[in-house]
Protein backbone atom coordinates (compact mmCIF):
# COMPACT_ATOMS: atom_id res chain seq x y z
CA UNK A 1 0.00 0.00 0.00
CA UNK A 2 0.77 3.53 0.27
CA UNK A 3 2.83 2.99 3.18
CA UNK A 4 5.60 1.07 1.50
CA UNK A 5 5.70 3.78 -1.04
CA UNK A 6 6.40 6.56 1.88
CA UNK A 7 9.85 5.28 3.54
CA UNK A 8 10.33 6.20 7.15
CA UNK A 9 12.01 9.71 6.81
CA UNK A 10 15.68 8.91 5.88
CA UNK A 11 18.29 11.44 6.54
CA UNK A 12 17.71 12.92 3.39
CA UNK A 13 13.60 13.30 3.75
CA UNK A 14 11.12 11.22 2.43
CA UNK A 15 10.98 9.36 -0.96
CA UNK A 16 8.20 8.73 -3.26
CA UNK A 17 9.48 5.52 -5.30
CA UNK A 18 12.73 6.45 -3.97
CA UNK A 19 12.43 9.86 -5.49
CA UNK A 20 12.78 12.73 -3.02
CA UNK A 21 9.60 14.85 -3.24
CA UNK A 22 8.98 19.01 -1.53
CA UNK A 23 6.48 19.22 0.86
CA UNK A 24 5.10 23.08 1.11
CA UNK A 25 1.62 24.65 1.10
CA UNK A 26 0.60 27.63 -1.15
CA UNK A 27 -2.25 29.76 -0.41
CA UNK A 28 -3.58 32.52 -2.57
CA UNK A 29 -6.55 34.96 -2.44
CA UNK A 30 -7.39 37.65 -5.27
CA UNK A 31 -10.07 40.13 -4.83
CA UNK A 32 -11.82 42.12 -7.27
CA UNK A 33 -14.39 44.69 -7.38
CA UNK A 34 -15.93 46.41 -9.99
CA UNK A 35 -17.59 49.84 -9.89
CA UNK A 36 -19.36 51.09 -13.23
CA UNK A 37 -20.20 54.97 -13.63
CA UNK A 38 -23.00 55.69 -15.57
CA UNK A 39 -21.12 56.57 -18.82
CA UNK A 40 -20.48 52.99 -18.61
CA UNK A 41 -16.59 53.88 -17.72
CA UNK A 42 -15.72 51.08 -14.85
CA UNK A 43 -13.11 51.90 -11.83
CA UNK A 44 -11.29 48.29 -11.10
CA UNK A 45 -9.74 47.39 -7.96
CA UNK A 46 -7.86 44.27 -6.86
CA UNK A 47 -5.93 43.13 -3.90
CA UNK A 48 -3.87 39.79 -4.15
CA UNK A 49 -2.13 37.60 -1.50
CA UNK A 50 -0.01 34.56 -1.28
CA UNK A 51 2.08 32.77 1.14
CA UNK A 52 4.05 29.56 0.48
CA UNK A 53 4.77 27.48 3.47
CA UNK A 54 7.82 24.93 2.85
CA UNK A 55 8.07 22.08 5.25
CA UNK A 56 9.09 18.07 5.91
CA UNK A 57 11.31 17.66 3.45
CA UNK A 58 11.69 21.57 2.36
CA UNK A 59 13.57 23.85 3.67
CA UNK A 60 12.73 26.94 0.87
CA UNK A 61 9.81 26.48 -1.85
CA UNK A 62 10.80 25.11 -5.15
CA UNK A 63 11.35 27.75 -7.63
CA UNK A 64 8.30 26.70 -9.74
CA UNK A 65 5.83 27.17 -7.05
CA UNK A 66 7.56 30.69 -5.44
CA UNK A 67 5.59 34.15 -5.94
CA UNK A 68 6.92 36.70 -8.66
CA UNK A 69 6.10 40.33 -9.31
CA UNK A 70 6.36 42.12 -12.35
CA UNK A 71 5.62 41.45 -16.37
CA UNK A 72 2.47 42.53 -17.98
CA UNK A 73 -0.05 40.67 -15.00
CA UNK A 74 1.26 41.91 -11.94
CA UNK A 75 3.56 45.35 -11.32
CA UNK A 76 3.69 46.40 -14.86
CA UNK A 77 6.31 48.56 -14.31
CA UNK A 78 8.69 46.02 -13.91
CA UNK A 79 9.93 43.16 -15.81
CA UNK A 80 8.64 39.49 -14.91
CA UNK A 81 10.39 38.65 -11.74
CA UNK A 82 12.60 41.36 -11.76
CA UNK A 83 11.27 43.17 -8.60
CA UNK A 84 11.94 42.02 -5.15
CA UNK A 85 12.33 40.10 -2.51
CA UNK A 86 11.52 43.44 0.03
CA UNK A 87 13.65 46.23 -0.18
CA UNK A 88 17.18 44.22 -1.08
CA UNK A 89 19.65 45.49 -3.37
CA UNK A 90 19.08 43.55 -6.66
CA UNK A 91 22.00 44.73 -8.39
CA UNK A 92 24.11 42.95 -6.23
CA UNK A 93 23.26 39.65 -8.05
CA UNK A 94 22.48 40.37 -11.39
CA UNK A 95 21.54 35.84 -11.69
CA UNK A 96 18.96 36.39 -9.16
CA UNK A 97 15.71 36.04 -10.71
CA UNK A 98 13.59 37.94 -7.63
CA UNK A 99 11.38 35.94 -6.60
CA UNK A 100 9.73 35.25 -2.70
CA UNK A 101 7.60 32.98 -0.66
CA UNK A 102 5.00 36.48 0.53
CA UNK A 103 3.15 38.36 -2.29
CA UNK A 104 1.03 41.07 -1.97
CA UNK A 105 -0.15 43.61 -4.73
CA UNK A 106 -2.95 45.87 -5.44
CA UNK A 107 -3.90 47.13 -8.26
CA UNK A 108 -6.74 50.30 -9.19
CA UNK A 109 -7.23 50.47 -12.61
CA UNK A 110 -9.67 53.66 -14.69
CA UNK A 111 -11.26 51.99 -17.95
CA UNK A 112 -13.25 54.14 -19.98
CA UNK A 113 -14.28 53.53 -24.27
CA UNK A 114 -12.61 56.10 -27.10
CA UNK A 115 -14.66 53.98 -29.42
CA UNK A 116 -16.98 50.99 -29.62
CA UNK A 117 -13.79 49.08 -30.29
CA UNK A 118 -10.87 51.01 -29.04
CA UNK A 119 -10.81 51.66 -25.30
CA UNK A 120 -8.31 53.34 -22.75
CA UNK A 121 -6.81 52.49 -18.98
CA UNK A 122 -4.97 54.31 -16.24
CA UNK A 123 -3.84 52.29 -13.74
CA UNK A 124 -1.25 52.36 -10.35
CA UNK A 125 0.03 49.10 -9.08
CA UNK A 126 1.78 48.73 -5.54
CA UNK A 127 3.23 45.43 -4.19
CA UNK A 128 6.34 43.46 -3.82
CA UNK A 129 7.34 40.03 -3.08
CA UNK A 130 9.24 39.22 0.04
CA UNK A 131 11.32 35.28 1.26
CA UNK A 132 10.00 34.19 4.70
CA UNK A 133 12.70 33.77 6.09
CA UNK A 134 16.58 35.93 6.41
CA UNK A 135 18.69 35.33 3.89
CA UNK A 136 22.30 36.80 4.66
CA UNK A 137 22.70 36.95 0.79
CA UNK A 138 20.06 39.21 0.83
CA UNK A 139 19.50 41.74 3.35
CA UNK A 140 16.21 42.87 3.87
CA UNK A 141 14.36 40.22 1.62
CA UNK A 142 12.38 38.94 4.78
CA UNK A 143 8.75 39.83 5.26
CA UNK A 144 9.03 42.66 8.03
CA UNK A 145 5.80 44.66 8.55
CA UNK A 146 7.48 47.20 10.33
CA UNK A 147 9.11 48.06 6.89
CA UNK A 148 6.40 47.34 4.94
CA UNK A 149 5.78 50.82 3.40
CA UNK A 150 9.56 51.30 2.19
CA UNK A 151 9.54 47.78 0.78
CA UNK A 152 6.07 48.38 -1.53
CA UNK A 153 7.15 48.83 -4.97
CA UNK A 154 4.60 51.38 -6.69
CA UNK A 155 4.50 51.96 -10.82
CA UNK A 156 1.78 53.99 -12.83
CA UNK A 157 0.59 53.62 -16.49
CA UNK A 158 -1.83 54.27 -19.01
CA UNK A 159 -3.44 51.48 -21.70
CA UNK A 160 -5.19 50.98 -24.70
CA UNK A 161 -7.30 48.01 -25.82
CA UNK A 162 -8.90 46.68 -29.20
CA UNK A 163 -11.98 45.27 -27.91
CA UNK A 164 -13.22 42.06 -30.15
CA UNK A 165 -15.80 41.30 -27.39
CA UNK A 166 -14.50 37.34 -27.59
CA UNK A 167 -10.88 38.73 -26.99
CA UNK A 168 -9.19 42.29 -25.88
CA UNK A 169 -6.12 43.22 -27.18
CA UNK A 170 -4.17 44.90 -24.71
CA UNK A 171 -1.02 47.68 -24.96
CA UNK A 172 0.28 49.37 -21.61
CA UNK A 173 2.78 51.42 -20.72
CA UNK A 174 3.98 51.79 -17.03
CA UNK A 175 6.93 53.31 -15.69
CA UNK A 176 8.19 53.24 -12.15
CA UNK A 177 7.29 55.59 -9.54
CA UNK A 178 9.37 54.06 -6.37
CA UNK A 179 11.46 50.92 -6.47
CA UNK A 180 12.48 49.48 -3.22
CA UNK A 181 15.39 47.55 -4.99
CA UNK A 182 17.62 50.82 -5.57
CA UNK A 183 19.70 52.43 -2.93
CA UNK A 184 17.60 54.37 -0.41
CA UNK A 185 18.15 58.22 -2.04
CA UNK A 186 17.74 56.67 -5.21
CA UNK A 187 14.41 55.22 -4.63
CA UNK A 188 11.80 57.67 -5.83
CA UNK A 189 12.20 58.12 -9.59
Amino acid sequence: GLQSILNDRPVDGYTLSKIPYASFTKLESDFRYYFTFKNKSTLVSRAYTGVGIPYGNSKIMPFVEQFAAGGPQSMRGWNFRELGPGSSDTSLNSLDLNTGDIQLEFNLEYRFSLTSLFKMALFTDIGNVWLMKKDSSKPNSEFNIKRLGQDLAWSTGYGFRLDFGLFVIRLDYSYKLYNPNKKKKKRWI
